[in-house]
C-alpha cells in the first residue's frame, strides 16, 4: 500500500492580513534598530563625556552625514543638539520610537479593517452582485465607515451583519487604547488631558505629560490583541466561516 504524501496546510490568511502582519513586523524591526542606536549614542556620550566640548554638536561628535548639508564647502544645516541636550532628553528619545509605532499600528489596523470589510461584502451575493455592492451592501459599507474609531466600526459591523465575533471582545480595550494614543499624538503631540487619562483602558498615563509606553507593553498588551482581532475577523471573510 502506497503511503499518501503529507502536504503542508494552506495558509488561509488574506492578502490584507498578510500585509498587516508584514507592516507590523517591519515596524518592530526598525524600532529595535532605532532604540539600539539611541542607546549606543547614550553609552558613547556618557563614556566620552569629559572629552566632548560642551558646545560640540551631535554632528560634530559622531558620523551622521544625513544630519547636515553643505553649500559648496560651507555647512548650512546642523543638528543643534549638544551632549547635555541629548542626555537630558534621552528618555524622551527612547520613548518616541515606541509611541510612534502605536500610531503606525493604528493606521495599519484601520487599513486592514476597511479591506476586510470590502472582502466580506464581496463574498456574499446579498451584499455584492453583478460586480458591485447591492443596496444592502452599500448600507453596511457606509454605516460602518461612518462610525468613529475602530471599536465602534467593529460594533456597527457586528450589529448590521450579525457576525459571530464575540471572541474578539477581550481584545477591544487594547484596540481602543491604540486609537486613543494615535489621536493624542496627532492632536496634542502625545500630551494627555485629564479626560484622555480617564479614557484609557490598558495604560495609566499622567495628565499634561507625554504618554510613555514600554516596548513590552506595546508588543504584548497593544499589538498582540490587535493582531488577534485581525486574525479572528479574517476567518469570517468566507461565508462558510460564519456559524
Amino acid at each position: 500500500m502506497k503511503k499518501s504524501k503529507r502536504t503542508q496546510p494552506r495558509s488561509i490568511a488574506s492578502i490584507p492580513l498578510k500585509s498587516f502582519r508584514n507592516t507590523w513586523a517591519n515596524a518592530c524591526n526598525t524600532m529595535w534598530v532605532e532604540i539600539t542606536a539611541i542607546s549606543h549614542l547614550e553609552t558613547y556620550l556618557r563614556g566620552q563625556y569629559p572629552f566632548i566640548a560642551n558646545n560640540a554638536e551631535l554632528s560634530d561628535v559622531i558620523y551622521a552625514p544625513t544630519c547636515v548639508s553643505y553649500r559648496g564647502t560651507r555647512r548650512i544645516n546642523r543638528v543643534g543638539n549638544t551632549k547635555n541636550d541629548i542626555l537630558k532628553d534621552i528618555t524622551k528619545y527612547l520613548n518616541y520610537p515606541v509611541i510612534l509605532r502605536v500610531v503606525l499600528l493604528s493606521a495599519a489596523f484601520e487599513s486592514y479593517f476597511l479591506e476586510f470589510l470590502d472582502r466580506y461584502l464581496e463574498n456574499r451575493p446579498k451584499y455584492f452582485n453583478g460586480g458591485k455592492r447591492t443596496a444592502a451592501g452599500n448600507k453596511i459599507h457606509d454605516d460602518v465607515k461612518k462610525a468613529r474609531g475602530p471599536v465602534n466600526r467593529i460594533a456597527k459591523f457586528k450589529e448590521l451583519t450579525n457576525a459571530k465575533i464575540n471572541s474578539i471582545t477581550p481584545h477591544l480595550d487594547a484596540l481602543s487604547d491604540v486609537y486613543m494614543i494615535r489621536n493624542v499624538m496627532a492632536h496634542s503631540a502625545g500630551i494627555c488631558t485629564v479626560q484622555d487619562v480617564e479614557s484609557f483602558k490598558t495604560i495609566s498615563p499622567i495628565a499634561n505629560e507625554v504618554i510613555h509606553i514600554s516596548v513590552q507593553h506595546l508588543v504584548d498588551k497593544l499589538a498582540k490583541p490587535c493582531l488577534e482581532i485581525a486574525n479572528s475577523l479574517d476567518g469570517k471573510i468566507i461565508p462558510g466561516d460564519i456559524t
